[in-house]
């Protein structure tokens, strides 16, 4: 889902004449690829009954990710993400909720989600606890997906921190960043 954000914020990057030279300079990097290893896995070997476990704990460590790297420009941005994908996601059960006439907007076939076989995600129904905060907004371009506010602050967050990686930032607020 980020993958194709990343490469439409270097392509713009690019555009605004900005290089792949930049420093980022995060701290304990390995959580990131950790965590999505934590979700991949998760799919394949965990029974059903447990993979809402692996969800809560691939958000989890993002959270730690964020949290050494929180005075860093644009990670509050993506930390505030992170927690309205959460709190949905944990009052849920370890499932996201999703909004059935959204998915069904974007092309999705919503049998797996009325049939609870989908990894993550579960649908939105009357019994759902926050459903706003849950993948209701339907995006059909660039990539077909049903969207939360989380996944939007996500993106914001992300497009930001790669232009200021690519030399080109976007200053929308003051905030100051740290070395470390």
């Amino acid at each position: 889902m980020l993958l194709d954000i990343v490469v439409i914020s270097v392509i713009i990057g690019f555009l605004r004449k900005g290089n792949l030279k930049g420093n980022l300079d995060f701290r304990y990097t390995w959580i990131v690829p950790a965590v999505f290893i934590i979700q991949i896995f998760g799919t394949w070997l965990l029974p059903q009954s447990l993979k809402p476990l692996a969800v809560v704990c691939s958000y989890l460590g993002l959270l730690v990710f964020v949290g050494f790297n929180i005075r860093k420009q644009y990670i509050q941005i993506i930390a505030l993400g992170i927690i309205l994908n959460i709190i949905p996601i944990v009052a849920n059960g370890g499932m996201m909720p999703v909004s059935l006439g959204a998915a069904t907007k974007v092309g999705y076939d919503v049998t797996p989600l009325l049939e609870g076989t989908v990894f993550k995600q579960q649908a939105l129904t009357d019994a759902t606890v926050l459903g706003f905060l849950g993948d209701v907004i339907p995006l059909k371009y660039p990539i077909p997906r049903v969207i939360s506010l989380g996944d939007i602050a996500i993106f914001i967050g992300v497009f930001l921190l790669l232009q200021d990686f690519m030399g080109r930032p976007i200053k929308i607020f003051n905030i100051k960043t740290s070395k470390n």
